[in-house]
């Protein structure tokens, strides 16, 4: 059975070829001829492999049935993957999905996502921190309003200028006593990140603490 036009257009029309092109064309080439499971087969290789076009149509695939079976949880996960690579209709996406997904599905989202961008260890680079506020922010029931706050100054500290209106929002939303408790886990993480940094020691760092406090306070 041919792979419903419709559906066929919308991979294709959605995201454009890119590294790894011929692959991911043997893929779109599958799927238009209903080949749904090699055209799966391909796509969750190159998932695996880290292209974040892949991510965003194996998770249609996963939401749809086609190739592998139905699985709401696996098609918010890869939803979310391919925002965090930054694939332009991802967010609207992961939002419809969400929607869908019971809330045990967008629990164990959030928490593999989490332990996935953790694995990095302290030292993660900006874009780390930055992922880690998304998902929070996107999947908790009940974002921790303080890790939020930690988080998105983290992204701004190490250069993530963007996001700085988020930060300034998540330090709003807390309230005096959260605000305090923020400040102190800031310094600590930033303490950790820098004696945690691969190569030499950013001078900034020369400033704290192991404790994360500031020397000469």
């Amino acid at each position: 059975m041919n792979l419903r036009p419709a559906l066929a257009a919308f991979f294709l029309s959605v995201l454009p070829l890119s590294g790894g092109a011929e692959d991911f064309s043997s893929a779109l080439v599958a799927l238009r001829e209903g080949q749904t499971v090699e055209g799966a087969r391909v796509f969750h290789a190159l998932a695996q492999a880290g292209d974040g076009e892949a991510m965003y149509n194996l998770a249609l695939l996963y939401r749809q049935g086609l190739g592998l079976p139905k699985n709401g949880e696996l098609a918010l996960y890869w939803a979310w993957r391919s925002r965090l690579e930054a694939i332009g209709p991802a967010p609207a996406l992961t939002e419809l999905l969400a929607k869908e997904a019971t809330p045990a599905h967008r629990a164990a989202v959030h928490d593999r996502l989490l332990d996935e961008i953790k694995a990095q260890g302290a030292a993660m680079p900006a874009r780390g921190f930055m992922e880690l506020a998304l998902v929070e922010e996107g999947l908790a029931s009940k974002p921790d309003a303080v890790q939020l706050y930690v988080w998105w100054a983290m992204a701004v500290a190490l250069g993530q200028a963007q996001v700085l209106p988020r930060r300034d929002a998540a330090l709003a939303a807390l309230s005096e006593k959260q605000a305090a408790e923020a400040e102190i886990k800031l310094l600590e993480s930033f303490s950790a990140w820098c004696h945690t940094a691969s190569g030499e020691e950013p001078a900034i760092c020369g400033g704290l603490t192991t404790s994360g406090t500031t020397k000469g306070s």
